[in-house]
């Protein structure tokens, strides 16, 4: 229908040029210039350490601050309670455990019993059946 199979590679197929960014082309950044290079001389403060105390010049010793304990007793408060939750749901859990494994043993010693409940009757009306003939 086509003539059978290929012979060779096809004829080279032009395809646009694409400057893609992971090319060798220098024009192309990952970000903008002004985002990467033009960034103050002085080193910026972090937001997270914006509120820590500034280095005294010289290096003599600043004199004790207070400091503000109320989030830590907060989180300390609310590690606290989710400990006693913690703890509240493994002895529930426990004690659910327990009656289970009891409820399981019950169950197991019950069906021994039927069982050989079953097999003593049978050899008693087997007995019953031989004494007969």
């Amino acid at each position: 229908m086509y003539g059978g199979p290929p012979t060779g590679p096809r004829a080279p197929v032009s395809y646009p040029a694409v400057a893609f960014r992971g090319s060798s082309n220098s024009t192309s950044l990952t970000y903008p210039r002004t985002q990467r290079f033009n960034q103050p001389a002085a080193p910026a403060v972090s937001p997270h350490l914006a509120d820590l105390p500034q280095v005294v010049p010289g290096g003599k010793r600043r004199s004790e601050q207070t400091v503000d304990n109320t989030r830590i007793s907060k989180l300390e408060d609310e590690a606290r309670k989710l400990r006693e939750a913690i703890a509240e749901k493994q002895a529930k859990r426990r004690k659910v455990t327990r009656e289970w494994e009891g409820l399981e043993r019950e169950s197991t010693h019950s069906s021994l019993k039927a069982e050989l409940a079953e097999g003593s009757l049978r050899a008693l009306e087997g007995e019953a059946a031989e004494a007969a003939f």
